[in-house]
Parts: structure tokens; sequence; C-alpha cells
């Protein structure tokens, strides 16, 4: 008789767990989120606040769009040791696709496919910055432009903290291309001479094309709705 009771019991306590596994599972799939970068102004270089939104689309696909800008403010703040010239402005847009790899998880990870796209201007004084024959070439002032696009393969994970709340952490690597250009240069001349200190950093001293593999690794807060 106890026996039965207690097989009784057990029985009740595991439908009762799957019942709420079930419940679980069943919201967790169809989960979208608001995201904001947890270091937005982290890069030095180009400083930047990101925010998304990630929508759910099946059981294993998750579509996001995440969109960054930056501003002088940004950069006189965080780049004092590193000038990042005047006039800064940046703005980036990032879609991406998310496989998820077991949606029945209430940690997903996930492979994902993110296009991005980049365009960021300057105005830098008492500079220079090497010519695509390698001539270096010293001016008063300039207007830099640059324009970066690409793709990253990543890996990551949704990590609920709560039952709104919680991280995305990722890495990865891609290849990208890269055009940065200098224009209405002042006074240009190849006399080192005139050359007073550069507030231009290592970046944004080679003019031209340049392609190549780019990483990313990082870790993004956000919002379940």
């Amino acid at each position: 008789m106890k026996f039965n009771k207690l097989l009784y019991l057990l029985l009740l306590i595991c439908l009762n767990l799957n019942g709420q596994e079930k419940e679980t599972i069943s919201t967790e799939k169809k989960d979208s989120y608001v995201t904001g970068s947890i270091f937005p102004t982290i890069d030095p270089f180009a400083p930047r606040f990101r925010v998304g939104y990630v929508q759910h689309l099946a059981p294993n696909w998750k579509l996001g769009l995440e969109i960054g800008y930056g501003y002088e403010g940004l950069s006189q703040f965080f780049s004092y040791q590193t000038n990042t010239g005047r006039e800064y402005r940046l703005w980036e847009v990032r879609p991406e696709i998310h496989y998820i790899l077991n949606p029945k998880h209430r940690t997903l990870q996930y492979f994902s496919l993110e296009l991005f796209y980049i365009s960021q201007n300057h105005v830098f004084e008492n500079g220079n910055y090497t010519l695509e024959n390698n001539e270096i070439l010293y001016f008063d002032r300039a207007d830099f432009s640059r324009r970066k696009y690409g793709l990253h393969l990543k890996y990551g994970v949704f990590v609920n903290t709560g039952k709104h709340f919680g991280f995305n952490f990722y890495g990865g690597l891609g290849f990208r291309i890269a055009n940065k250009q200098y224009s209405n240069v002042l006074n240009p001349t190849t006399n080192s001479d005139l050359f007073q200190e550069s507030p231009i950093v290592a970046p944004y001293q080679r003019e031209g094309v340049r392609i190549g593999f780019t990483p990313t690794l990082g870790v993004k807060l956000y919002y379940k709705i």
C-alpha cells in the first residue's frame, strides 16, 4: 500500500515537471529580444552605441537587426589618448540570421551569419597618412572617411538570468573590405620637417582599400519579450 502511494506520488511529480517543461519550451520557442551592447564605447577608434532587435521566426530560426551610432561627444570622452579628430560621425547596420541548435533548452546555443556596413567620418588636423604608393603625406587639415562592410560567422548563447533579462555571449570570425579615403587636404607635403604631433592613430593612417579577416567577440544585454 505504501509502495503504491509512493509510486502514485512520483507519477504526479513527473507529470507536473513534464507539464512545466512543455510550458517552458513552448514559451522559449517564441522568444524575441531587444538588445543593447554592454560596452558601447569600448572601441577607442570608433566608439558607438548599439541597439538591436531579434525576432523569432521558427523553433530553430531567429532574425536580428542591430544599429549603431557614434558622435563627436563619445570620441572626445573615450578617446582622449587616441584622438579621433573633430566632427566624428559613425553609423552602422548589422542584419543577422540565427540558427538555434536546440530550441528545447533553456540556454539557447546558436550559429549565426552577420552582415555589416559601417560609415565613418572625421576631420583631422596636423596629421599624416600613407598613400597607396607608400609615400607619407603630411597636412594641416583633411577630411577622412571610412566605408567598411563584410560578414561574420558566429557562435553564441542566450543565457537567461531572470524572467525577462539575460545575456548574449558571442564570438566568431569573418572578413571585411575597408575603404579609407582622405579628401579636402589642406597644405599637403612630403616634408616631415613641417610635421607636428599627429592626432591620427594607426588604423586611419593608410589610405586605400584593404581586404582581410576580422574577429568579433562580445556580450549584449537583452530583454525578452
